[in-house]
């Protein structure tokens, strides 16, 4: 490197460029409603809000790209993922043992490779859409 010395790399100035992370501040998603079909091939409309908060920010910018964005694709896809092995009588009628088994289980095992703590999660079904009747065609 010659007489210049050692140099900070130009990566750790991504805190910047992310608007910077504030420690154990709440931050929120709240995913758009997006639809998931059940076991018993129902159509749900979901909609989720996530809340949490970032405990070490120089971790959160050097392992991950974009924390905000990879959290909210791990809540979408653990969603959809449990949701997915319910019929729909099961999700109606266990709203919040849903909400409480995605915060215990998945969620936080798979936070634990995040710098996130996970302060709560709230699931709202917004309407489902059955099969009410097919067309046919003569």
């Amino acid at each position: 490197m010659g007489n210049t010395g050692p140099r900070i790399p130009s990566w750790c100035c991504a805190v910047k460029l992310h608007g910077g992370y504030r420690l154990n501040q709440a931050m929120n998603i709240n995913q758009t409603k997006f639809s998931v079909l059940t076991k018993d091939s129902v159509t749900v409309a979901v909609d989720a809000v996530v809340y949490y908060r970032i405990y070490n920010p120089v971790v959160a910018i050097t392992n991950v790209e974009d924390a905000d964005r990879s959290t909210r694709l791990l809540a979408a896809t653990t969603l959809r993922n449990v949701l997915g092995t319910r019929n729909l009588a099961e999700i109606l009628s266990e709203r919040e043992s849903i909400s409480t088994s995605m915060q215990v289980g998945c969620l936080l095992s798979l936070f634990r490779s995040l710098p996130l703590v996970l302060s709560s999660l709230r699931v709202d079904l917004g309407r489902f859409f059955g099969q009410l009747h097919y067309s046919s065609r003569i």
